[in-house]
């Protein structure tokens, strides 16, 4: 997890919207027998904006 705040006076949603995540994005990622998919999004934590990313099947 990351976290991003902003040195313009962006909003929360202004600057999910900036960094292209808008919604959870998920792939296909791996070697060989281990494929996975990863997922990588952001969200409104509050005080500041929280980039993630997670591993899936």
């Amino acid at each position: 997890m990351a976290t991003v705040t902003s040195e313009d006076g962006l909003s929360h949603p202004q600057i999910i919207r900036e960094l292209g995540l808008q919604h959870e994005s998920c792939r296909s990622s791996g070697w060989l027998l281990d494929w996975r998919d990863v997922c990588v999004g952001a969200r409104d934590a509050g005080e500041n904006v929280t980039i993630y990313a997670s591993w899936g099947y």
